[in-house]
């Protein structure tokens, strides 16, 4: 043969050898690099996963504890098995994959996971997956806090599970753990004052907050990281209460002048006061209904009212009515919580006839002098007679008691009420002047005008005691008075207590000061008070007791029990308006009332002193 047939034959064969070679290679590199491939793991995992369906779950869950694995070979995962027509499977692992990489659908995935156990629960034959996907999802979509509080039996549940080989164990503990912020929100629901539900709400958060630090360390496991996001989601829900209760506003609408007097053009005032922690924004107010002459004056918005603030309002009467009228009105406004926010009042305005003519009525207030036992114009001082009953004691356990106060604000008439009051079973009181006693004589002037006082005060109760005279008493004065005087007072009121009221009782210590009472007289006031059988003290001065705190009184001041005589409170000062005018038809507006009560700040005096003049020019 010709050599290029001869050698041909030998290049062919070698040719046809290496293609196989080279093909096998081919074949072979291609399998091993799709075997390497994120669809060849996804193949191999594939298999696995359906060798036995009954412990798919936790499979599934040890492969995607491989991040690796999670990222690139998960997402290829539901579309292969879907091809091969297990439906169920593929939107289990689909659900599965959502988890693990799409933190902003965990809640998307829950819902496929839990719909594919519902289909197959073979899949989770002890349920107890399916139930912590289910109260993770239910705690995902949970819109406000009482939404947060109806989950608790299901949490109670699951923390109930005793430990077991469970792939999902640890999950469950961490979701368990959330069940401390159940009794503070709780609490927030059955709460009624803004401040007593910001307290629980902030209590919340600082548990949410703390339930961070803890569960850091196990964000990499898909399951822990939704315990995070339902942890996350509480807070942001928690979080979003408490700035509603310091944003939103609280109005109130109050009719300042409820009475009045029919006139042709009646003014009437409305009191808008914001008692919220935000502020109320766009204020308007309109009637709900005709109310004939009725108009608003000042019917622009209101731009603002800030938190604590007051504004007013004014309305105005065109023309005279005989009978009331119903107000039926509504307040429009925003504020941070919400925007076009309503508020209805209703109330009755009432109007009173201008008297005809003119009747003289005795003016019933004296400003300037005590008010005597039972007077129509003491009001209030309740808090100081309650204080005096609680604190004098009763025989055997007598007490001093100091009350001080400024200048004319009626500590002589309390001192009058407290002997009207007294238990005259229990106590016999006796009120003493010191401004008048003891003008000439010493000190034994001043014991022998205690002694008259004494036994005159005791005979108006019809009771009868021996009284020292004068010239006995300069014999030795002090030991007279407590060794025979005071037991001869004891004899005759029997088991009662003596009371001594000592208004003005300052006075001692002028009379030291000019040197007509030895300075003696001070611890001889307090042997009195300390070891007096029967008899106890009640104080009156217009200084307090730290001005007091010299050497002379503190000899006895530190015995005693001391409360504060102040302005009388609002209550108090509207019914000194009121109601000793009452009887002869003099009706105050309730703007005049309250006009009345800012200018005299409630001062006593000054009360009296303005409603003296008002009465003088009726």
């Amino acid at each position: 043969d010709p050599w290029y047939l001869y050698y041909g034959r030998y290049f062919a064969g070698a040719l046809v050898v290496s293609l196989f070679f080279s093909i096998s290679f081919l074949i072979i590199h291609r399998i091993r690099v799709r075997q390497q491939s994120p669809i060849g793991q996804a193949e191999r995992a594939f298999r696995q996963l359906t060798v036995n369906r009954n412990c798919l779950l936790p499979r599934l869950r040890d492969m995607a504890n491989d991040p690796e694995w999670t990222k690139d070979v998960l997402p290829h995962l539901p579309g292969l098995i879907r091809a091969s027509g297990d439906t169920v499977l593929g939107n289990l692992v689909e659900g599965f994959h959502l988890l693990s990489n799409h933190a902003d659908l965990q809640v998307e995935g829950l819902a496929t996971m839990l719909r594919s156990l519902e289909e197959e629960p073979e899949l989770d034959p002890s349920r107890n997956a399916s139930q912590f996907y289910r109260l993770s999802y239910n705690a995902l979509n949970v819109e406000d806090v009482s939404g947060i509080v109806g989950l608790k039996r299901e949490f109670e549940i699951i923390s109930s599970l005793e430990p077991q080989r469970f792939y999902l164990d640890d999950a469950c503990k961490s979701l368990s753990e959330l069940l401390v912020v159940f009794q503070a929100l709780q609490n927030f629901l059955r709460v009624e004052t803004s401040e007593d539900k910001k307290a629980y709400l902030a209590q919340t958060i600082e548990m949410l907050g703390r339930k961070k630090q803890q569960q850091g360390k196990n964000e990499n496991i898909s399951e822990q990281r939704i315990v995070e996001k339902i942890r996350a989601h509480w807070l942001n829900l928690t979080t979003q209460s408490f700035r509603t209760l310091q944003d939103k506003a609280a109005l109130e609408l109050t009719l300042r002048s409820r009475e009045t007097m029919a006139s042709d053009n009646t003014i009437i005032i409305l009191d808008i006061m914001n008692k919220g922690p935000g502020p109320a924004n766009n204020l308007k107010l309109e009637t709900r209904r005709t109310l004939g002459p009725l108009i608003q004056l000042s019917s622009d918005a209101i731009s603002q009212l800030a938190a604590g603030m007051k504004t007013q309002i004014k309305l105005e009467i065109c023309s005279n009515h005989d009978s009331d009228i119903e107000l039926d009105l509504v307040l429009h406004y925003d504020d941070r919580e919400n925007s076009g926010k309503i508020l209805y009042f209703n109330d009755t305005l009432r109007f009173t006839e201008i008297p005809k003519q003119f009747n003289y009525i005795p003016n019933p207030y004296t400003p300037g002098k005590p008010l005597q036992s039972g007077s129509p114009v003491f009001f209030g001082r309740e808090d100081i007679l309650s204080f005096v009953k609680d604190n004098l004691g009763q025989p055997g356990t007598e007490n001093v008691i100091f009350l001080a106060g400024q200048r004319r604000m009626g500590k002589t008439s309390i001192l009058k009420q407290i002997m009207d009051r007294l238990d005259r079973r229990i106590y016999a009181p006796v009120y003493l002047d010191c401004q008048a006693l003891g003008i000439e004589g010493g000190l034994t002037g001043l014991l022998f005008d205690i002694v008259i006082e004494i036994e005159s005060a005791l005979a108006e109760q019809g009771l009868t005691i021996r009284v020292p005279s004068l010239s006995r008493l300069e014999t030795n004065a002090t030991h007279l008075f407590e060794k025979d005087f005071l037991p001869s007072v004891t004899e005759s009121i029997g088991q009662r207590v003596l009371v001594l009221l000592l208004d003005e009782f300052e006075e001692l210590g002028t009379r030291v000061g000019n040197g007509e009472i030895p300075p003696s007289i001070f611890g001889y006031l307090r042997h009195l008070m300390q070891h007096g059988d029967q008899t106890a003290f009640i104080l009156v001065g217009a200084r307090q007791v730290e001005e007091l705190a010299t050497n002379n009184w503190l000899a006895f001041l530190n015995v005693a029990l001391n409360t504060k005589v102040s302005f009388l409170d609002v209550v108090a000062a509207r019914n000194l308006i009121i109601k000793p005018t009452l009887s002869y038809g003099i009706v105050f507006d309730e703007l005049a009332i309250d006009k009345m009560i800012r200018v005299t700040a409630c001062h006593p005096y000054f009360l009296q002193l303005l409603c003296y003049v008002l009465i003088g020019f009726h």
